[in-house]
């Protein structure tokens, strides 16, 4: 029999209505932290998901800096490499020029 329908209300059937309360509570709470749980889970995924994206994104910068600085260094190797073959070109036609003026072959 429902309690709430007796006319006189006794002590225990205030127990049974509280406990009933109570174990509603409980089971909303418990619902609620299951779900906050799965959602703080998901987060902590979709975060580590993206710190794993940010190092990616920053490795696959750091090969474009590194193919970038290797190109500047081939090209600096190049101008260096350059101007040692001109000094040394003009320095062969010095000695040739001096050979010639002194007759030297």
């Amino acid at each position: 029999m429902d309690p709430m329908k007796k006319e006189k209300i006794t002590i225990d059937d205030l127990a049974t209505l509280m406990k009933q309360g109570f174990a509603r509570v409980d089971k909303k709470m418990d619902e609620r932290f299951a779900k906050a749980e799965k959602d703080t889970d998901r987060k902590i995924d979709d975060l580590a998901t993206m710190v794993q994206n940010g190092f990616m994104s920053a490795r696959e910068d750091l090969l474009v800096v590194k193919a970038e600085l290797k190109n500047d260094i081939s090209r600096l190797e190049n101008v260096v490499m350059g101007n040692y073959e001109r000094r040394l070109e003009r320095v062969e036609d010095n000695v040739r020029l001096l050979k010639t003026k002194a007759g030297i072959k």
